[in-house]
């Protein structure tokens, strides 16, 4: 059995996100427990949700009292939800991940490590991906994914936030840090705390270095020293897809970013670099592979838009086509 622990609060995007509970209630197995932590802020959605989740013995809902204006803090859900939950081995999932059990099951099943930590690479689809995905299923997206065919998807994340582990590490590290909130790092900071406490902590001080990327492969510092810890999910494609929704980057949710990154450079002061060294990304560090990595994941190496921003609408596509 598995806990599978996602975070819910219904300020943003209420209509979109009941959808997706609604998919993932009827979709859900009874060989894994689903933990839904709840931001309650006592709206009519939040009463839904409530009604939607009632009676069913395979999902368990956490809710916490919130203020209407309150700020998101995801770390303390996910707390609350591991430290309810009722099996050792816990997978964490967005809300706007496509709930794959089929997949959960394959990859989760006869885990006995005691130490067991995994992070799984996340593509995220454009709304013409998503609505590929119901149409013609993960299979199908896999491969036009593969092909690195942009019009289904914006880009992969490698690290994510999507973490199979054993409870007893996630507690072992004191969890997420609660000063987080609103949008950012605060899933870098538990990665890079778990890596520390499973490998070697010098390892840490040289990659160090905060530099985002638009290409997997090209990534540095402490994302490429995450990513090849677990470097075999990335090779073997085993994909989590997160379904398209729109992005408001102006609401509240994102305006902490900043303020988060300064709590993450106080615990991990990074070197800043204006130009990546090539011999210091990912591609570089897999030596002689990097020639069949390329002829089999152009989607790795391909620069989408990313989080530059979506191009889903004809006003984004003009705004990117003229760089703006």
């Amino acid at each position: 059995m598995i806990s599978i622990i996602t975070t819910v609060d219904l300020k943003y995007r209420p209509f979109d996100i009941l959808r997706k509970v609604e998919r993932i209630r009827k979709e859900s197995s009874n060989f894994a427990e689903l933990v839904i932590s709840h931001f309650d802020r006592n709206t009519i959605f939040d009463a839904l949700l409530k009604r939607m989740i009632s009676g069913n013995s395979a999902i368990k809902l956490i809710s916490l009292e919130a203020k209407k204006n309150q700020p998101t803090c995801n770390s303390r859900l996910r707390n609350i939800a591991v430290s309810s939950c009722s099996n050792e081995l816990i997978l964490l999932l967005d809300i706007d991940i496509d709930f794959d059990f089929d997949f959960i099951f394959e990859e989760c099943f006869g885990i006995v490590d005691e130490n067991y930590f995994s992070i799984y690479p996340c593509v995220y689809l454009s709304k013409f991906g998503t609505k590929h995905l119901d149409l013609k299923g993960k299979e199908y997206l896999i491969e036009k994914i593969k092909s690195a065919d942009e019009r289904y998807y914006t880009h992969v994340a490698m690290p994510s936030s999507i973490i199979v582990m054993k409870k007893r590490v996630y507690l072992a590290v004191n969890g997420f840090d609660e000063r987080y909130i609103g949008y950012g790092y605060e899933d870098l900071d538990f990665m890079i705390r778990v890596t520390q406490y499973l490998y070697e902590e010098r390892d840490v001080g040289i990659n160090l270095i905060d530099k985002p990327y638009l290409s997997v492969m090209y990534s540095i510092g402490f994302r490429k020293w995450i990513s090849l810890k677990n470097i075999e999910n990335l090779m073997l494609s085993k994909y989590f897809l997160h379904r398209y929704h729109p992005s408001n980057r102006s609401s509240d949710y994102y305006s902490y970013k900043r303020e988060n990154k300064k709590i993450f450079d106080d615990k991990f002061p990074c070197d800043q670099m204006s130009e990546i060294d090539l011999k210091s990304t990912l591609i570089f560090s897999l030596g002689e592979e990097s020639l069949s990595i390329l002829e089999k994941h152009r989607e790795l190496f391909s620069f989408n838009t990313g989080n530059r921003g979506r191009i889903d609408t004809v006003k984004q596509k003009v705004k990117y086509i003229f760089g703006k």
